[in-house]
């Protein structure tokens, strides 16, 4: 059974925002529900996923490790 609930259009904007494409609120608003039920779990790492994508020293750093890997793999492996 569907509910009807009031919001502000503020927080409306920041559910909207915060909604994955194809996901629909009530799917937003039970898995914000439990990631604070239990902050411990896969849930609240979901939020963290893609932050670093365009972050460019991020991705600098990421192929400066990857070279000194492979080079400490040569060398032990």
């Amino acid at each position: 059974m569907a509910r009807t609930m009031m919001i502000s259009n503020e927080v409306y904007e920041k559910l909207k925002k915060s909604k994955p494409e194809g996901t629909s609120f009530s799917v937003l608003i039970d898995e914000l529900m439990r990631s604070r039920e239990n902050p411990k779990t896969a849930h609240m790492l979901k939020r963290f996923c893609g932050v670093l994508k365009d972050d460019k020293e991020f991705e600098k750093n990421k192929k400066e490790l990857g070279k000194k890997w492979k080079s400490w793999t040569k060398m032990y492996a």
